[in-house]
């Protein structure tokens, strides 16, 4: 039994052939690009485009370096060395040495220039209770940062600002005391 409104539906399996299909009118404003309306368009288009700035990376953000973990430091030390240790020092260094950027750098103690173009080195030392940047013998471009890791966490936001401070202004205050 067919209903009222099912001989208005539209049977999609039936395929209408080609010779029959009714052909829309083109559209007056589409028909005037293709015939050479569309090069001002897009002149217009491509100043628009060149006319935006572009995008900047944040100054106050960790600028990138080449890190790696000195893993002869750890197995030195009888300290644990494998690979899901390594990797969480890493990035748990990493992360509070980038808050710790961020935030200097937002109060202009630090720059990019400070970080920027070198590698790091992050390295367990028994001795360091307090996170400190050295230069690498023999390697200008390559930064240690060399921190008691033993087996707890990595150096806090506040440690690593320290740091951080003390690379950027070796001889100013608390930094001075470290040199003696």
């Amino acid at each position: 039994m067919m209903r009222q409104d099912d001989s208005r539906r539209m049977d999609c399996a039936k395929a209408i052939p080609l010779g029959e299909a009714p052909l829309a009118p083109i559209d007056p404003v589409l028909e005037g690009m293709t015939k050479g309306a569309i090069m001002p368009f897009m002149t217009i288009l491509a100043g628009v485009m060149l006319a935006v700035e572009p995008v900047a990376v944040p100054a106050c953000t960790l600028p990138p370096l080449s890190v790696d973990v000195d893993l002869e430091s750890f197995v030195a030390s009888g300290r644990d060395a494998s690979p899901e240790r390594i990797a969480a020092i890493r990035m748990g260094t990493m992360a509070n040495l980038g808050r710790a950027f961020y935030l200097l750098c937002t109060d202009g103690k630090v720059t990019q220039a400070t970080l920027a173009g070198r590698a790091l080195t992050i390295r367990n030392g028994e001795g360091a209770a307090d996170p400190r940047f050295y230069v690498a013998e023999g390697a200008p471009k390559r930064l240690v940062l060399q921190f008691a890791f033993g087996d707890g966490p990595p150096p806090s936001t506040a440690q690593a600002s320290h740091a951080l401070l003390c690379l950027a202004h070796p001889h100013e205050g608390a930094c001075a005391v470290d040199d003696a």
